[in-house]
């Protein structure tokens, strides 16, 4: 199992609300934490991708089930 020192040291640094914050937050974007340099991380509901301007698009699974 691979282990993310990274990811738990900021974690360990989070109070509470900031972790729930990350997890429930409301609209397709989490809210950042400055102080520990996390940025806004933006979400989507769509099945074939993101929806922004410059991203990975994947073609749709019809379009991957007739190659």
């Amino acid at each position: 199992m691979m282990k993310y020192k990274k990811t738990d040291s900021l974690i360990a640094l989070m109070t509470t609300e900031e972790e729930i914050e990350l997890l429930g937050r409301t609209g397709f974007a989490t809210k950042p934490i400055p102080w520990l340099n996390i940025l806004e991380m933006k979400m989507t509901d769509g099945s074939l991708g993101v929806r922004w301007d410059k991203a990975t698009a994947f073609p749709s699974g019809i379009a991957l089930a007739a190659t």
